[in-house]
């Protein structure tokens, strides 16, 4: 027979259950909270990731890759001197006269289709850092030692050839105006609230002289027009191994003496094709817009 009570045997099954669930209930409540703060960790992480990443691609788009590198470790006072380098300048031809026929609309979907472009064709050049898309104009400059020169030259190429087919408004093949010039320059970065990353010096004032001056030309007729700085730097046998690879017959010739604004007369030299070609008929064939009416008046 059984000595103890009936009820004792409950009291110990009750005795039980009670310290399991004083273990058991606090420890699925602990786990419960340590699987929805770790959702919560991962959704942060996630956010935090996207805003990295997000923050990222604006200073990409603002500052060259190299300089957003700089800011992201914390390094806000970008200055670069630099004692040799070559600066470009690229003009949209006629930008002005097409916003006055066109309007903004016809025009700045024009200019954007271009600049996508050129762009393109800049990321792929890894000497090549491009400063700033402004209004109608690109400034590019290139410090590889020995090459930059011709790292630039290569590049007015192959940004002629992107040119040619995007269309202007009035149905014309698109004409750039592209100067350069070598020498020291510094790049810096301007301004806290609204940065701005930019080149100083003689140097690029020459450059956007070249470009102000130069012939404004297509891929079929190029005109890519060099300061005696440039020219100085790339000897004959560089020049024509350069010319010939770009698989076109071009030429490197001496252009001037030529007036340049706040400098006076300078022998300049232009990369231009011996026998300019015929664009091709197909590219002529475009209804063009029709120009934009007066604006209403107010």
């Amino acid at each position: 027979q059984n000595k103890f009570p009936w009820w004792r045997e409950v009291l110990n099954a009750v005795n039980f259950i009670v310290a399991t669930c004083l273990f058991v209930v606090p420890t699925g409540i602990a786990a419960r909270a340590l699987v929805v703060l770790q959702s919560k960790a991962r959704a942060l992480l996630v956010s935090t990731k996207k805003h990295l990443e997000l923050e990222s691609k604006l200073l990409d788009a603002l500052v060259p890759a190299a300089v957003t590198a700089r800011l992201l470790r914390g390094d806000y006072l970008v200055a670069d001197n630099f004692a040799e380098g070559t600066a470009m300048f690229c003009y949209i031809y006629e930008y002005e006269d097409m916003v006055l026929q066109y309007g903004a609309g016809p025009v700045i979907d024009w200019i954007n289709r271009v600049f996508s472009r050129l762009d393109a064709k800049v990321k792929i050049v890894r000497a090549i850092t491009k400063v700033e898309t402004f209004n109608h104009f690109l400034l590019l400059f290139s410090t590889a030692p020995g090459s930059h020169v011709e790292d630039c030259v290569r590049l007015a190429i192959k940004m002629l050839t992107a040119a040619n087919k995007e269309l202007r408004p009035d149905g014309k093949a698109t004409m750039l105006k592209i100067g350069l010039s070598s020498g020291p320059f510094t790049t810096g970065l301007i301004g806290l609230q609204s940065p701005r990353y930019s080149i100083f010096g003689d140097t690029v004032n020459t450059a956007s002289r070249m470009a102000s001056s130069a012939q404004p030309c297509t891929i079929h007729a190029p005109f890519i027009h060099l300061s005696p700085s440039s020219r100085d730097l790339l000897s004959d046998a560089t020049a024509l191994l350069m010319l010939r690879s770009l698989g076109r017959d071009l030429v490197l010739s001496e252009h001037g003496p030529t007036e340049i604004k706040g400098k006076g007369a300078m022998v300049t030299h232009v990369v231009s094709a011996s026998k300019p070609l015929t664009p091709p008929s197909a590219t002529s064939v475009v209804t063009p817009l029709p120009p934009a009416g007066p604006p209403p008046s107010v």
